[in-house]
Parts: structure tokens; C-alpha cells; sequence
């Protein structure tokens, strides 16, 4: 007969692995929330999306985690608990930042999540923003401003970088140098891999004794233009414009020596 408990042999139990079936929605910005299927997710201790941790999750059953996008990367969704690890077959891809409010860029209220944006990653401009800081467009991210947005660049902050930039809201530019220069003061650099000013797009030269340069400068002519703000806009190059031109009346028009045209 059982004389004692050592006659039993204890086995040890493997926890099941999960697996991540699918996830909605497939793309997204830090701050977007995804909902993850699959199995066994109950006590997961990690989710990430492209190898980046996500910036939480909840388990909201055996099937089911909530998760939310932080500074995120375009790749697989994996779910990790004690059994081991389990990832989608398709990719998330990653948008970088998205605005939810008017506001300054460095504001977390002004993006969804409340997370400002990382330097040199995307960025879509959908609501209006003040630039407060100097902003930078790394190779292979976009900085994108849609139609109902605004991107206020001030008279000192700056954009650059090698990624692209892609324009079909408004532009508005108080720096001295105008909206483009190869010397500091303006409010893009030219070193973009690509600049694109779309038909609806608007630039506004709102400061004061500016000079305005050519928006052909990255092979792309202005939509419309607005010169507001006050004293003498100088011309520094011809400018090519498809749209309107709008020249308040407290601005004074300067074609500089060489009498430069607007066409």
C-alpha cells in the first residue's frame, strides 16, 4: 500500500505558449489603442510592437489584451507570458506622432496619448500648432501637415533634417530669412529628401522685414501665399506661385536690385 508521499513522482507543468492571432487596427501613431486576439494571454508579462514595449496593456481576457502604442516601430505584435512568446504574421506599421488639439508642439495635450513626439520621427500636423522648439525630419520620416492644419514656425525655431516634408495646409513663417535659406533664419532648411507644397497649401510670410525666397527651392512652387505681418517684404528670388497672392496693406513690397517677379 501508499506508505508515504515519496512514492508519488511530482512532474513539471508547461504553461502553453501564446499566440497572437490578429490585431485592429493594423496602423496607428503613439497613443493609438490596439486590441490584440489570440490565446492564452491570461498573466502576460510584456507586449511589444516591432521589438518596442508598448506604453501599456490590459488583459481583458484569456483571448483578449488592450494595448496602447507609445514610441512605437512598424512590426510584429508579440505577446509574452510564462509559457513563452507569440507573434502576429503581419506587421503594424507605425505612423509616428498625430496632433488631437491646438496647442505648442512641445505640449503633450496637443498629440493623442499626450506624448511629444520624439526628435526625427513622423509627425502629421492636423490642428494648429505653434512651433516652440526646433524641430528635425530624420531620413525616411515625413512631417505632414494636412489640410485642416496649421504649422506656426514663429520667427527663431527651425525645421531640418533628411526625411521629407509634405505641406497642403498652412505655413506660417515670421523668420527674417523667409520660409527657405541656406543661411540660419529660416524656417526650413534644404536638406530635405523631399519638400512638397500640394495645390490647397498656403505660406504666410507674418513677420516683419522679411525676405522672402523661392518655395522652388526644392523644385516645388508655392500654392498660395499671404504676406502679412508688417514692413518690407524683399523678394530674393523669383517666385513661382499657382494659387493667389495676398499682400495685406500695412506690407510694403520690395523687388530688391535686380527686379524680381512673382509669376
Amino acid at each position: 500500500g501508499l506508505t508515504s508521499f515519496s512514492d508519488f513522482e511530482v512532474g513539471e507543468i508547461q504553461a502553453t505558449p501564446p499566440t497572437t492571432t490578429s490585431f485592429t487596427p493594423d496602423n496607428g501613431y503613439s497613443g493609438t489603442t490596439v486590441t490584440i486576439t489570440g490565446t492564452d494571454f491570461t498573466g502576460a508579462t510584456a507586449v511589444t510592437i516591432g521589438g518596442t514595449p508598448v506604453t501599456s496593456f490590459t488583459v481583458d481576457n484569456s483571448t483578449q489584451i488592450t494595448a496602447t502604442v507609445g514610441a512605437g516601430t512598424t512590426g510584429v505584435v508579440s505577446v509574452t507570458t510564462v509559457g513563452g512568446t507569440g507573434s502576429s504574421s503581419t506587421n503594424f506599421t507605425y505612423n509616428g506622432y498625430i496632433t488631437v488639439n491646438n496647442g505648442n508642439w512641445n505640449t503633450g495635450s496637443t498629440w493623442l496619448g499626450g506624448n511629444v513626439p520624439t526628435a526625427g520621427e513622423s509627425v502629421t500636423i492636423a490642428h494648429n500648432v505653434t512651433m516652440d522648439v526646433n524641430v528635425s525630419v530624420n531620413t525616411g520620416k515625413t512631417l505632414t501637415v494636412t489640410l485642416s492644419g496649421t504649422l506656426d514656425c514663429g520667427s527663431i525655431n527651425t525645421v531640418t533634417g533628411t526625411g521629407a516634408v509634405s505641406i497642403d495646409g498652412l505655413i506660417k513663417s515670421a523668420n527674417l530669412s523667409g520660409l527657405f535659406s541656406v543661411s540660419p533664419g529660416a524656417s526650413f532648411g534644404n536638406t530635405f529628401s523631399s519638400f512638397a507644397l500640394h495645390d490647397p497649401s498656403t505660406v504666410d510670410f507674418n513677420g516683419a522685414a522679411q525676405t522672402v525666397l523661392a518655395g522652388n527651392a526644392y523644385g516645388a512652387p508655392y500654392a498660395n501665399v499671404i504676406m502679412s505681418g508688417s514692413d518690407v517684404k524683399t523678394i530674393g528670388d523669383h517666385i513661382e506661385v499657382h494659387g493667389n497672392v495676398t499682400i495685406n496693406a500695412n506690407v510694403t513690397l520690395d523687388a530688391g536690385p535686380d527686379n524680381k517677379e512673382i509669376y
